[in-house]
């Protein structure tokens, strides 16, 4: 029963410190779960030095988790105030829509790392949307253009 028990708690200690050695953020809280689970289950029947293995592949993992929920918030730290500075001073037309469409993207891809952030996340889209603004400026100037020179058109078209 013992060797049993020890073979599973080995096991489930080398799947979680290869997820850890992989940097596999979202694999991770859940191998740890599961090697918890079957520490409680066998706790009894393994020995000390294999309980001090199990914690410390824990303690690893939990420490991967929260470096990568640090680092993902620094990272958004960063995306707001690249927002930010696009409502002080806008790019212009189309820069200033590429750069807004770059951005969010970004965003996304920091939102499947880690835990999301609402605080940032709320300051980060009210300046997009802010910065937002002379893109739209931008649509109903290019839109009137439009509008114009096909009236110009029409009436060279008439004149034929």
């Amino acid at each position: 029963m013992r060797e049993k028990a020890a073979s599973i708690v080995k096991a489930a200690i080398a799947r979680l410190e290869h997820e850890v050695g992989e940097g596999h953020g979202k694999a991770t809280p859940k191998v740890a779960g599961e090697l918890r689970d079957v520490l409680k289950q066998n706790i009894r029947n393994i020995d000390s030095t294999l309980e001090a293995a199990a914690h410390a592949a824990l303690t690893a993992a939990g420490e991967l988790e929260g470096w990568q929920r640090w680092r993902a918030d620094q990272i958004r730290d960063e995306l707001v105030h690249k927002a930010e500075a696009l409502v002080v001073k806008p790019l212009g037309g189309r820069k200033q829509q590429d750069a807004l469409r770059h951005l969010r993207e970004q965003w996304k891809t920091s939102d499947q790392g880690g835990t999301p952030n609402h605080a940032l996340w709320k300051r980060f889209d009210e300046a997009c949307n802010e910065a937002h603004k002379v893109v739209e400026a931008w649509l109903d100037k290019i839109k009137a253009e439009a509008v114009e020179h096909r009236g110009q058109r029409l009436a060279l078209i008439e004149e034929m």
